[in-house]
């Protein structure tokens, strides 16, 4: 689908609102960690960009290159520790 959306409207709408909804939970997750004190004084609207756009490259990476998910995973936790202030022993629950 990903590869189809330059070359497909339908495509290209249905993954800009796949998107915008993961961006938009990040953000409100980012936002209110922010706001209980969980985090660092963030930009939630950037700090969910650059997370989306690390999930969706490591899916890739995943897919295209075979590529343990438990690499991307390391380096994605640093970047958020380092971020948000966040404690390497944090568990956050879905």
């Amino acid at each position: 689908m990903k590869a189809q959306a330059p070359h497909s409207e339908v495509y290209h709408d249905r993954l800009l609102v796949m998107d915008e909804r993961i961006r938009e939970t990040l953000a409100e997750t980012v936002r209110e960690g922010v706001e209980a004190g969980y985090f660092d004084d963030v930009d939630p609207e950037d700090t969910a960009r650059f997370a989306a756009t690390a999930i969706n490259g490591a899916h890739v990476r995943r897919v295209a290159l075979h590529e343990r998910p438990a690499e991307a995973r390391r380096l994605f936790e640093r970047y958020l520790d380092a971020t948000l202030g966040r404690e390497q022993s944090t568990e956050v629950s879905a």
